[in-house]
């Protein structure tokens, strides 16, 4: 007999591990000029991912197994990080940023220390000054009757030490925080990002075809408190495979 229907096929997971913490600050633009820094907090960002599309000779979609290793190890990559939107750059930087991005095949996010010199500085001071400083200055200028309005380069001697708490090599801050390629590193534009570097590293390693977006779809959640969640999908869901 033959099907008068079609058969979407796909596959879900969505495991405790698939977990990591990450703090974030976005920025506001304020009405009539101006803006408003959120102050810098974390979030126990929380994932799922479906993938859709053909059978292969075994009879997968994909392996559950090589999905569930590579998204462990890229979700690894995010856990205790900085993650920053092109907000913290200033506007001739934002279209530097951009060129840097485009010229490494698009990629959505990377680690401030593969940034030239110039956008690095620039990231690092506005990153300083508005989420640093009100952390760590806060109480000290308080008791002292100081002003908080101090430049970047005072900052950042006062925070020789504090900076470690940023770092993983040598107490550079600077090395540790991820720049996303969008205006903040919302929770949306953090799962674009996420879900990129998947489906890059999936067609690298063969595990699914260099024109993948014709055949498969990725659709990634990210959760990043109960009840608020982001997804991201690339290719079309409306095209699995049947």
């Amino acid at each position: 007999m033959t099907a008068n229907y079609s058969v979407k096929r796909a596959i879900y997971l969505d495991d405790p591990s698939f977990v990591f913490n990450a703090s974030h600050s976005i920025v506001y633009r304020k009405e009539g000029g101006g803006q408003f820094v959120e102050p810098l907090h974390g979030h126990d960002f929380r994932a799922s991912l479906r993938v859709g599309g053909p059978l292969d000779d075994v009879g997968f979609v994909i392996d559950f197994l090589v999905v569930q290793d590579e998204f462990r190890k890229i979700l690894a990559g995010w856990n205790y990080k900085i993650l920053l939107g092109l907000s913290f750059l200033s506007e001739d930087r934002r279209n530097e940023a951009t060129k840097f991005f485009e010229a490494r095949g698009g990629v959505s996010s990377v680690g401030l220390s593969l940034l030239p010199p110039a956008l690095r500085s620039d990231v690092v001071g506005a990153f300083t000054i508005h989420c640093l400083a009100p952390i760590f200055l806060g109480a000290k200028t308080s008791d002292e009757g100081t002003s908080t309005k101090k430049t970047a380069e005072e900052i950042s001697s006062r925070f020789a030490d504090a900076a470690r708490a940023f770092s993983t090599t040598d107490g550079d801050f600077s090395s540790t925080p991820i720049l996303v390629n969008a205006v903040n590193a919302t929770t949306e534009a953090i799962a674009d990002a996420i879900l990129q570097e998947l489906v890059k590293r999936f067609q690298e390693a063969g595990v699914v075809p260099r024109n993948a977006f014709d055949e498969y779809s990725f659709t990634l959640c990210l959760e990043e408190a109960p009840g608020r969640r982001a997804e991201a999908t690339i290719g079309k869901r409306r095209e699995d495979a049947v």
